[in-house]
């Protein structure tokens, strides 16, 4: 019983090491893909940073960049948008996407972020910022356990180990017969 209870310390410190939390940033929403398979998840990472997770984008078009329009400014293709970074250059097929707001402007001053073709003059995606924006500082860190296959394992005939990640903690059980 002894060996056991050490397998099963050493496991639960295993998969542990499998859950990461992840800083904390606000959601903003999913990226409706309206050209060029311009996609992800959109997040504000603190006051001055935006992350987009899962960013996808062909690559093909001839002047796309990230823009963002202040609140009360609506997007549409005659531009009049503030540009965030530079030219998106390659094809995006699921990296993270770091962007940094241009200086004197925070995430507070965005009603609409876009993905906007100069040349085109297109837009090829738009999402809304909502009103009032909770500061990243007082979000909720997001847990993975990607990595983790399967949330329940039997350890022995009689024993099995269970786990569940919820928020910042991991919850672990053991179940058996003794």
């Amino acid at each position: 019983m002894r060996g056991l209870l050490m397998f099963v310390c050493v496991w639960i410190l295993f998969l542990a090491s499998l859950t990461t939390v992840s800083e904390a940033r606000v959601l903003i929403g999913t990226l409706p893909n309206e050209a060029h398979g311009v996609s992800g998840t959109l997040y504000v990472h603190d006051d001055v940073t935006l992350l987009i997770d899962q960013f996808y984008y062909d690559g093909y078009a001839p002047a796309a960049y990230p823009y963002f329009y202040t609140k009360g400014n609506v997007p549409n293709n005659a531009g009049g948008g503030i540009k965030i970074s530079g030219r998106l250059t390659m094809r995006y097929t699921g990296q993270t996407l770091t962007l940094t707001m241009p200086s004197s402007y925070t995430v507070y001053n965005i009603g609409w972020f876009t993905v906007w073709c100069e040349s085109a003059r297109q837009l090829f995606t738009r999402i809304q910022f909502p009103d009032s924006l909770p500061s990243p500082s007082t979000a909720t860190p997001t847990v993975s356990s990607a990595n983790v296959s399967q949330n329940c394992m039997s350890l022995d005939s009689s024993a099995n180990l269970q786990w569940t990640a919820y928020n910042t903690s991991v919850t672990y059980t053991l179940c058996g017969c003794v």
